[in-house]
């Protein structure tokens, strides 16, 4: 009777760890890819699941230049996002407005959680928008506290320039109010209502400080 109670048990607890390994969700090495930088990984998790993203890159990551590696293919993108900024510690994320936020975890680095007083704008294009932005005193006292510039010329950084190549319509206008929001929030707003895909913020050394640029992508 002994014997067919510790039979029964081993039984048992066989089956317990069986049903524990089917519950285990199996990471599949080869579906990780390397991506050269972080904007090259969530322009692949944006693409892959369609969604829309903001991204600032810091201009203390200039040197860090090592590869993250993850799969954009996840279902979670929890998981996916938590991935990228467990890659790439000096990067923090949250879900705001319908948009994946990526930006610096030192908010003191970061532009885009200054906090916005008030943002307006009426019947504006993209371009005036851009011009708003930095028109904010915040942005110009942040600008004056890190030795930074606006950007200005090329498209490659301006940005807020018309979406894919081809004819152009009439730039669309759109009129916004916001009140005690993140800079952030003022982005995700704009490219929600611009129907633009994500934005950028980036910052590029020039002559001893930092040329600051953000960009709203088709």
């Amino acid at each position: 009777m002994k014997k067919f109670k510790v039979c029964r048990f081993f039984q048992f607890f066989r089956i317990c760890i069986l049903l524990s390994l089917v519950g285990t969700p199996r990471i599949d090495a080869q579906s990780e890819q390397s991506f050269q930088n972080i904007n090259i990984a969530v322009q692949a998790i944006r693409q892959t699941h369609d969604i829309l993203t903001g991204l600032e890159i810091p201009a203390t990551d200039e040197a860090n230049k090592s590869p993250v590696i993850l799969d954009p293919s996840g279902k979670d993108l929890t998981h996916v996002f938590d991935l990228v900024t467990a890659r790439r510690p000096a990067y923090t994320w949250n879900l705001q407005d319908g948009v994946y936020d990526v930006y610096p975890r030192q908010q003191a680095e970061s532009l885009s959680q200054l906090n916005v007083s008030v943002f307006v704008l009426t019947n504006n294009t993209l371009d005036e928008a851009q011009a708003a932005l930095f028109d904010l005193p915040e942005v110009k006292a942040w600008l004056s506290a890190h030795r930074a510039a606006r950007g200005g010329g090329g498209a490659e950084h301006s940005g807020l320039g018309p979406g894919p190549a081809g004819p152009f319509p009439e730039p669309k206008r759109v009129s916004l109010s916001l009140a005690n929001v993140k800079l952030y929030n003022v982005l995700n707003q704009l490219i929600t209502k611009f129907s633009r895909a994500q934005w950028i913020i980036g910052h590029v050394p020039a002559q001893g400080r930092f040329t600051e640029y953000v960009s709203i992508e088709p």
